[in-house]
């Protein structure tokens, strides 16, 4: 939930704000219906570049279709799926993984997302890039646990930055309802 003094913004204000910045947009879809309509009208016009955005939800939430249709109409744009229920599977039974990740595929996705925190994560990683995926890593929550994240080489990394050593105080994803709130020591930053 909003505190008081934050202002409510919605994607028509902030995407041109985020283009005359020059930035790239990250848009994680919860839902399935005509919300995935409307943020596909919102961004073709706004004219976000294809190659300067990045679609990320989940195959139990979107179906097919929404994959397809993301594809089709921003054809150089990341279209990613969180894979955590398949890598336990994908070492016991890898050519069942490889068939279901070859459908992804053929549905648009061409970006992975895996735990940081799951089990056989190298394994995974290393099956992933025999079959050419390019994999975002997601949840890690400290500064040591970045820094090994960047030795595996995925893709990219997706992290709140909780990293109280560089002044970074991340707030979290909100996983229930749990929300962080902090001050900047001044002394810190000398």
């Amino acid at each position: 939930p909003r505190r008081g003094d934050e202002e409510l913004l919605t994607l028509d204000e902030v995407l041109p704000r985020l283009l005359a910045g020059g930035k790239s947009i990250k848009l994680d879809l919860k839902e399935n219906g005509a919300l995935i309509d409307a943020i596909i009208a919102q961004v073709e016009n706004a004219g976000v570049s294809d190659d300067a955005l990045w679609f990320n939800g989940n195959a139990e939430d979107l179906d097919r279709s929404v994959f397809e249709r993301l594809a089709s109409r921003f054809p150089r744009a990341i279209i990613q799926c969180p894979i955590g229920f398949m890598v336990p599977m994908m070492p016991i039974s890898p050519t069942v993984a490889r068939e279901r990740l070859e459908e992804f595929r053929a549905w648009g996705i061409n970006r992975l997302s895996i735990d940081w925190k799951i089990r056989d994560l190298t394994e995974a990683m290393t099956l992933l890039e025999d079959w050419d995926w390019q994999v975002n890593l997601y949840n890690v929550s400290d500064l040591e646990s970045f820094l090994k994240a960047v030795l595996l080489q995925p893709r990219s990394i997706t992290s709140d930055f909780n990293f109280p050593q560089w002044n970074y105080f991340g707030r979290g994803a909100g996983a229930n309802r749990s929300h962080h709130s902090y001050a900047l020591d001044p002394k810190a930053s000398r």
